[in-house]
């Protein structure tokens, strides 16, 4: 019988026991196949010398294809959609005809895959000169056949089957490196039920963002490489006003990324104030058009790092968990941002306080972090609980003890009391902060299960979402206007209890509040972005992620 959705995974299970040797031939290793399952039996030509010149039959094509398959890919559970695909074509190939030509769609792919490093994509793992020097060699034995000739068959179906071959594991290799959710995409173009161009079109990241990060790489990577990038050199701070070296150095500055257009004067006008602005917005900083420390160290930060900064978020977006939904709640770290999708749409935008950037370093993930930082992760959004308790936690519960020292009343002013059924590990009752206006959860909390013991809720310390950088937490995620997102999500869910939060919150009383469909909530760390205007936003590495990792290389 023919193999064919389950054909991988019947295939993994005894190809991946086997004792595969670099003396087995891919005969005797087809041989094993069968008799340890004769029913996958029919997935494997036969063989032998009799079937070596008989014309290009799908006999003849099953066999050189199998033939041509490295016995690496049979050991590859990352090759199970490559041989899917070709079972179900009945093992013929998939971009060649029965006439040994490439189909058109060939080309179109070869075309986009020239421009890989426009988009900080690696291009040596496609090895795209040896594919074009086989698709070569293929066409001159076309143009040369002679059926007549026994070696002229044998050679052109040898190397058909290759080319072939390479140029499914180069799509496929192309679709993961664009979209790693893309496999039911990716079956559809290896079978030809989608063109080529559509293929393309469809596995690229869907958002504008992604392709101003990509002009916005080239932009950066002409700086760095055409551009002597004017640094300055004084610390002290300039503002609107001072007049000098310096603010010649800041205005040439400014003018090399499109931010001053006036004459280079050395005076802190107007001209150079709105310039300074508009530059400490493009970095997500606190806009005051004054140059202090954090402005300085943006204007010194190198095109060159810039243009990494671009390279790993085209990457982030390409690869993120996001592409799998069409619903979900999106935080971006360094952003300090969240971003509610639905239906492809961003429905409503809040910002975020994220976890502190200092505190001593653990390790979580394989990796060392400060303690207070906030991970990256992928979870669902399960219920909204109204008028939360919170459950104080060991390491905030030592915080607290100076406060506690300090005024007898503080836990009874702040609406703490204590657990008799649970101590902290030094033997004391644990506390539990009642519902109330002081609760440090605020008045909404979301609920998503994890292993790091985060969620996202309210905060009374509203005044902290004016600041430009936001971490302030101990790795919880607070949200400005909870209130207005629980009642977006509740709306969303159809949630009878959208109507009815107003009246939750006056009673006080903690009231959970379950999602019928549970929301995706995917937290990632991507260094630069784009706004909803269009405008590119550096939002830089907080928590110095890349900047440990780059070490770890070296």
């Amino acid at each position: 019988m023919r193999i064919r959705s389950i054909f991988g995974c019947i295939l993994w299970s005894y190809v991946l026991a086997m004792p595969w040797g670099a003396d087995l031939s891919l005969a005797q290793s087809v041989a094993a196949v069968r008799d340890l399952n004769p029913q996958i039996s029919n997935a494997f030509p036969p063989v032998s010398a009799e079937n070596e010149t008989t014309g290009a039959s799908p006999e003849n094509w099953h066999k050189h294809l199998w033939e041509s398959l490295p016995s690496e890919w049979l050991q590859d559970p990352n090759q199970v959609v490559l041989l899917e695909a070709y079972d179900q074509n009945n093992w013929k190939p998939l971009f060649i005809t029965s006439g040994f030509e490439i189909n058109p769609g060939v080309n179109v792919l070869l075309q986009r895959l020239e421009n890989l490093e426009e988009e900080a994509i690696d291009h040596r793992p496609f090895k795209l000169d040896d594919l074009k020097q086989r698709i070569e060699k293929l066409e001159n034995l076309r143009l040369a056949l002679s059926f007549e000739k026994e070696k002229d068959t044998v050679d052109i179906f040898r190397t058909a089957s290759a080319v072939d071959l390479q140029l499914a594991h180069t799509l496929i290799r192309f679709a993961e490196t664009m979209n790693p959710y893309s496999r039911d995409l990716q079956m559809s173009g290896l079978l030809g039920k989608i063109s080529m161009d559509e293929f393309l079109q469809e596995i690229e990241p869907p958002s504008l963002q992604y392709q101003s990060l990509v002009q916005a790489l080239q932009k950066y990577r002409h700086f760095a490489e055409k551009v002597p990038q004017q640094r300055l050199v004084q610390s002290q701070k300039l503002s609107p006003g001072d007049a000098g070296n310096a603010v010649r150095d800041l205005q040439k500055r400014l003018q090399q990324e499109g931010f001053y257009h006036g004459n280079i004067s050395g005076t802190f006008d107007e001209t150079t104030k709105n310039a300074v602005l508009s530059f400490q917005r493009y970095h997500n900083l606190d806009a005051d058009g004054k140059v202090g420390q954090q402005t300085r160290e943006w204007l010194n930060v190198s095109f060159q790092d810039k243009a990494d900064m671009i390279a790993r978020a085209l990457k982030l977006y390409r690869q993120s968990q996001t592409r799998r939904y069409q619903r979900f709640v999106w935080i971006n770290i360094p952003q300090f941002t969240l971003e509610y999708h639905n239906e492809g749409k961003v429905e409503a935008v809040h910002r975020v306080i994220v976890g502190k950037a200092s505190g001593k370093k653990i390790k979580l993930d394989g990796r060392m972090i400060g303690e207070n930082q906030t991970p990256t992760l992928t979870s669902a959004i399960e219920q909204v609980v109204i008028n939360p308790r919170w459950y104080v936690g060991d390491r905030i519960r030592l915080e607290l003890s100076h406060e506690i020292a300090a005024d007898p009343s503080y836990l009874e002013r702040h609406g703490y009391v204590q657990m008799t059924s649970s101590r902290y590990p030094w033997g004391e009752p644990r506390l539990i902060q009642l519902p109330g206006p002081t609760n440090a959860l605020g008045q909404v909390r979301f609920d998503f299960p994890n292993s790091y013991a985060v969620y996202m809720h309210d905060t009374p310390n509203k005044y902290l979402f004016h600041r430009a950088r936001r971490d302030f937490s101990h790795g919880c995620i607070r949200v400005e206007k909870a209130h207005q997102l629980a009642q977006e999500l509740l709306s969303d869910d159809q949630n009878p209890a959208a109507t009815k939060t107003d009246s939750y919150l006056a009673t006080n009383r903690e009231t959970f509040l379950r999602l019928r469909q549970p929301v995706p909530i995917i937290i990632e760390y991507v260094p630069v972005t784009v706004n909803a205007k269009g405008d590119l936003v550096f939002c830089g590495d907080p928590y110095g992620w890349f900047e440990d990792r780059s070490n770890r290389k070296s």
